[in-house]
């Protein structure tokens, strides 16, 4: 229920124009539950804010269910994990009965969060001005791709449920837990709901136990588990069903599992035959593939090394912001932002798809080509399959290459699942210097399906 911004990145853009704003900055006391969110940092006593919306709260007093004025509630979403891919931003937070690493407004590619509830008429002058900055800001990344989406618990998220711990000891509190075995019982379901069965003894430990636990082995945490899809009421919902784990074999070697070292150093054992089973689940645990030599895995590395970087979100994952063939992902926002030539924009990523485009032309014919690259299980349903969501490929209306026929598909399987790494032909009609086509597609294996895709942009200059 943000109506104020908490310790904004004041030197953001969207802080500076095209709009000039004139901050009133104002030091507020910090919501109590903050402190009970945060098991590693100092929560301050208080908290710079910009105001946003003209309402009045008591930040000491937030209100709990049915607001006085009626107001719906704002929206803020948890920074557990979010910078761990290099798309995203966290950019202000607000004053809500969450914690402090909430944040009001941030960016996912080219996605924009604005959590404030409100009309324009309903902002301060500071607030309608913030909010058109906002959206200049935003339409700069109008063709970047999402590098990740939430596939897994990440470790950060532990910290904070080991933190809450201490919730149930509260005042506010007793009213639901008021004698110390209640208190107990709601301390253990919250750690079997992130350990399981297998709860670290430190982990039922007072505050600084669960502190010293969590900096000795974040290093090493990964979750294991799935997201998993169920329907309620007509519509597909997923949750993520897991447990943490420390992995023992990163431990072994001393490098944390985040660190593209450890990749590295697993390769180099595999060479030098070193723990090489060790080395190859570390190798596969951590990128999703298979190869069968050092030699195959550090040609992997030499041609995605630079642009990896590592996703909790992401399924515990080293994933790259580079893809095959060099194309730089995020090249897509500097062409928007900048203005400036298309150069390598035809890559996208969603879960367990890849899509490379290039186009070429001898004058008379024109030609796209898409290759796709799934993740091992995973298929696509093609057009004429029995699936609700199919294959679709086509050119934003308006643009001066338009779709000419029908795309040519690779070989399918008997329900129609195009699998692995496949290319499909798209002819195009027209003129234009650059292709641009939107394509719709679903990654499914035998578990899960992930949500749609639908209108993913690839753009790739026209090559003679």
């Amino acid at each position: 229920m943000p109506q104020s911004t908490s310790d904004p990145k004041l030197g953001h853009p969207i802080f500076q124009g095209p709009l000039p704003i004139e901050l009133a900055l104002e030091e507020v006391p910090t919501p109590p539950k903050y402190k009970y969110y945060e098991l590693m940092e100092d929560v301050p006593d208080t908290m710079t804010t910009v105001k946003v919306l003209k309402k009045e709260w008591d930040t000491l007093n937030l209100p709990v269910g049915e607001r006085p004025d009626k107001s719906e509630a704002g929206v803020v979403t948890t920074g557990d994990g979010f910078l761990d891919s290099p798309d995203t931003e966290w950019i202000a937070g607000g004053m809500h009965l969450k914690g402090p690493d909430y944040f009001a407004i941030g960016r996912q590619g080219r996605l924009l969060q604005w959590g404030f509830y409100g009309t324009p008429d309903e902002m301060t002058e500071t607030g309608q001005r913030l909010l058109i900055n906002a959206v200049h800001y935003i339409h700069g990344f109008r063709d970047h791709p999402i590098l990740t989406t939430r596939e897994a618990r990440p470790r950060e998220g532990l910290a904070t449920s080991l933190a809450l711990l201490d919730n149930y000891e509260t005042e506010d509190m007793k009213e639901y837990y008021d004698t110390p075995e209640k208190v107990k019982e709601a301390q253990e379901r919250g750690l079997a709901f992130s350990f399981g069965d297998a709860v670290p003894e430190a982990a039922r430990g007072d505050r600084e136990e669960r502190q010293a636990w969590y900096a000795e082995n974040e290093p090493y945490l990964y979750w294991d588990g799935a997201r998993i899809g169920s329907e309620y009421g007509g519509k597909a919902y997923f949750r993520l069903d897991g447990r943490f784990r420390i992995d023992e074999d990163a431990r072994a070697v001393g490098i944390a599992n985040n660190d593209p070292a450890l990749l590295e150093r697993a390769v180099a054992d595999l060479r030098e035959g070193v723990e090489p089973e060790r080395a190859q689940r570390l190798l596969s645990r951590y990128t999703g593939l298979s190869h069968d030599s050092a030699d195959d895995w550090q040609g992997w590395l030499d041609e995605t090394g630079d642009s990896l970087f590592a996703s909790d979100w992401g399924g515990y994952r080293f994933r790259a912001a580079q893809g095959p063939g060099g194309s730089d992902l995020l090249s897509s926002s500097r062409f928007a932002v900048d203005g400036g030539e298309l150069e390598n924009l035809s890559v996208t990523v969603s879960p367990a798809v890849e899509v490379t485009m290039s186009t070429t032309t001898d004058g008379e014919t024109t030609l796209a080509v898409l290759d796709f690259r799934l993740e091992p299980g995973f298929w696509i349903y093609a057009p004429g399959s029995d699936a609700e969501f199919e294959f679709g490929v086509r050119a934003p209306a308006g643009f001066g290459l338009q779709v000419a026929g029908d795309p040519v598909l690779p070989k399918v399987d008997g329900q129609g699942r195009m699998h692995g790494d496949f290319r499909v032909e798209v002819p195009l009609e027209g003129r234009g210097v650059v292709a641009t086509l939107l394509v719709d597609y679903q990654a499914c294996d035998e578990t899960l399906c992930h949500f749609p895709v639908t209108d993913a942009r690839l753009m790739s200059k026209v090559e003679t």
